[in-house]
């Protein structure tokens, strides 16, 4: 008799669950009955990501055509937001809308109740009214949207992370302009010395180079022939030896200053074509991995049973409000 009725709890807790359907893949928005394009999906996700990246909140929407005829909605949406583990720390939201039967709720988690209370979530779904009775069901949840985002700004829910990063994306920009800075000091120094060296070596080879006394003998047979290709012949190659290593000495000076003047040319390119880190930041894509990135697909239990579902609520305890449109 215990197998029988633990085989009839089995099915029921099987089906009671296979009727929750679980979310897509990267995206805030799940939208089952189809009625929703590709354009409105993906304005959707790029709020809803500005929402998270804003106050930390999370936010899912789910759209479907009818409920199944096991639920009401509240039931319907409360598992939803258990099993997909909507939001990081009891701080979810999760939105569903049944087409055909007209019926919406906004689920609120436990440390988002003091904000959606239950008057103002009925304020947030009288947003979608007007729109959705016009079958224009992107502008309804845009709106909706839009005035979930403007009740978490107005009660200051969350900092955001822009303004608490900017003095840590200031500074390794500093650190790099104070690097320019310090090597064209350097370059320079360099150079300086570099020539302050070569005027000294050419003025010590003037000072020792030696000096005729007297005018060159004239005549003087075969002596007067040697002393005078002697003097000729050391003034000429040992004159020309001193200019070339004057010529060497500022060949090199002038070599190090352009090679330094080109190093630093291309250290600045190089940082030129380096994005900052808060620009990479910014410029996510809108079909980014992390969007949709709950509880449940964090810790792969989404494909598993109820139980591990149902054993942790994520903050979800029946807060909201519902109505009709």
């Amino acid at each position: 008799m215990k197998y029988i009725l633990s085989l009839l709890l089995f099915f029921v807790t099987f089906t009671t669950f296979s009727q929750i359907p679980k979310p897509l893949k990267d995206t805030y928005v799940n939208d089952f009955a189809k009625v929703l394009s590709k354009a409105e999906i993906r304005k959707l996700n790029d709020t809803i990501n500005q929402i998270e990246k804003k106050s930390g909140v999370q936010l899912a929407l789910v759209i479907v055509n009818k409920i199944p005829k096991e639920y009401d909605i509240e039931e319907y949406s409360l598992l939803i937001a258990r099993r997909w583990k909507v939001g990081n720390k009891e701080d979810g939201l999760v939105y569903v809308a049944a087409i055909k039967q007209r019926k919406q709720r906004l689920e609120v988690a436990r440390n988002l109740e003091p904000i959606f209370t239950t008057e103002t979530s009925q304020d947030v779904l009288t947003k979608t009214k007007a729109h959705f009775r016009a079958n224009d069901y992107g502008k309804g949840l845009f709106a909706l949207v839009s005035d979930i985002a403007f009740k978490l700004d107005s009660a200051g829910y969350g900092e955001p992370p822009a303004v608490q990063s900017l003095a840590a994306v200031d500074q390794p920009e500093a650190k790099a302009v104070s690097h320019q800075e310090t090597d064209h000091s350097l370059s320079l120094l360099g150079f300086f010395m570099i020539t302050f060296l070569v005027v000294v070596v050419m003025l010590i080879i003037r000072l020792f180079r030696p000096r005729q006394s007297g005018p060159p003998p004239v005549g003087g047979g075969y002596g007067s022939y040697n002393n005078g290709y002697n003097n000729g012949y050391d003034g000429g190659y040992y004159g020309s030896r001193r200019r070339g290593l004057g010529s060497f000495f500022a060949g090199a000076a002038s070599g190090y200053f352009f090679n330094s003047l080109l190093n630093r040319n291309r250290y600045n390119n190089n940082n030129n074509h380096v994005p900052p880190q808060h620009v990479q930041e910014e410029e996510r894509p809108s079909s980014g991995s992390s969007f949709g990135d709950w509880g449940s697909s964090r810790d792969n239990s989404s494909n598993g049973g109820g139980s591990s579902s149902s054993s942790s609520s994520g903050g979800f305890s029946g807060g909201g409000a519902t109505s009709d449109w």
